[in-house]
């Protein structure tokens, strides 16, 4: 790679990440930040992350743009962004019912996903609140009674992605369903409760104590 000028070694990064092969972004980036960007990286570089900011620091006019152009045009309504997504947390931002997405990036910005999905059905979500001493009951378990006679289970643990927390709320999408059906509850000390005629499409607090014991 010696002897390549700047636009040269940016063109081959480029078409490095049109093929996806990251084991050239990786040499080439490398050779790009070292010797045109004055620096040596303290780790290995590679990634569509570390390709971005090459090209950034090697300052190349219309090089990005161009590269975000085509990206756009290969995946329309796609997921485009080019950062190292190191980890991702499900919020429901607006409370809508929609679960919406954040992204925490390796030295870039958050990057923020609103779900704006067309008519997602009915749903009803939960705020867990257990007694004292106890007050986010982490390991709760929740089961939705369908009518179907199926019962989807979720698990208060929020705390399950890498270096992130996701919305401690219970969610449960009810696609066409008039009502919420009957929710249990099985709280981390054992305890079993019976919640009925919660509201649909809302959020609401579960309390411990105040179901019907089972």
């Amino acid at each position: 790679m010696e002897g390549m000028s700047p636009e040269e070694l940016a063109a081959m990064l480029y078409r490095a990440l049109m093929d996806g092969n990251d084991a050239i972004m990786r040499a080439l980036a490398r050779a790009a930040v070292t010797q045109f960007a004055g620096m040596e990286p303290g780790r290995p570089v590679g990634g569509t992350y570390y390709l971005y900011r090459t090209l950034r620091q090697l300052d190349l006019e219309g090089m990005l743009s161009r590269m975000m152009d085509e990206v756009h045009e290969q995946n329309p309504g796609g997921l485009t962004d080019l950062e190292e997504g190191q980890s991702a947390a499900l919020i429901d931002f607006d409370n809508d019912g929609r679960m919406d997405v954040v992204v925490a990036s390796m030295g870039a910005p958050l990057l923020f996903y609103r779900n704006l999905s067309p008519n997602p059905g009915h749903w009803v979500g939960l705020r867990l609140v257990g007694p004292a001493g106890m007050r986010t009951p982490f390991g709760a378990k929740v089961f939705l009674r369908r009518d179907d006679g199926k019962t989807p289970v979720r698990e208060l643990y929020p705390a399950n992605g890498f270096r992130g927390q996701s919305d401690p709320r219970i969610h449960f999408g009810l696609g066409a369903a008039p009502r919420v059906p009957d929710v249990d509850v099985r709280w981390p000390d054992g305890k079993k409760e019976l919640f009925k005629g919660l509201a649909i499409d809302a959020y609401q607090d579960v309390r411990y104590g105040e179901g019907v014991a089972e």
